[in-house]
């Protein structure tokens, strides 16, 4: 999509769209750890060896969900977590350096920046627009550009993406083409 300027740098999560199967969103109340970081809204989580959600890091083997709810940090409790595996999310690349930034790109697997919540509350995690590759262990899966007027590829471009190793999808995400 052509806008006739640049992308706007807005950090924001991962927003979810869609289902890949069509459907209902499936937004579980989840425990969440006692000590755990601050969660934004649209946060990517991933369970602790404790058995209860946390925020995901770029080092998450398996993604739980997408957090639905800001939590502040260490309270406890619980959390409410869009839980679906094949939900499709809108999110915002870092920066516009070298992969993730042409339709040649697509399809392939993605890590995320997972800088904490900002004071609203809202998500401030990004994908690394500079780890696009067809690694099967890498947590997202890039679908295609957002389609807006006001995106296109380039610098900060938004991108659909799926998890690709999601807690409640089978594990081992499939290898980027």
């Amino acid at each position: 999509m052509y806008s006739g300027g640049a992308n706007v740098d807005n950090p924001h999560g991962f927003r979810p769209l869609r289902c890949l199967g069509g459907g209902e969103f499936r937004i579980e109340a989840m425990p969440l750890a006692a000590a755990n970081q601050i969660i934004g809204k649209y946060d990517l989580v991933d369970f602790t060896n404790a058995g209860v959600v946390d925020a995901a890091s770029a080092a998450s083997a398996l993604i739980a969900g997408v957090a639905m709810e800001a939590k502040a940090a260490s309270s406890g409790g619980t959390i409410l977590v869009l839980t679906n595996p094949d939900v499709i999310c809108e999110a915002q690349c870092d920066d516009g350096a070298t992969v993730l930034i042409e339709q040649t790109a697509m399809y392939l697997n993605a890590d995320f920046i997972d800088t904490a919540a900002g004071a609203d509350g809202m998500s401030n995690q990004e994908i690394d627009e500079s780890s696009g590759a067809n690694t099967s262990t890498l947590p997202l899966k890039v679908i295609r550009l957002f389609p807006d007027f006001n995106n296109e590829f380039g610098e900060f471009n938004r991108l659909e993406v799926m998890i690709n190793n999601h807690a409640f999808g089978g594990g081992l995400g499939a290898a980027g083409v």
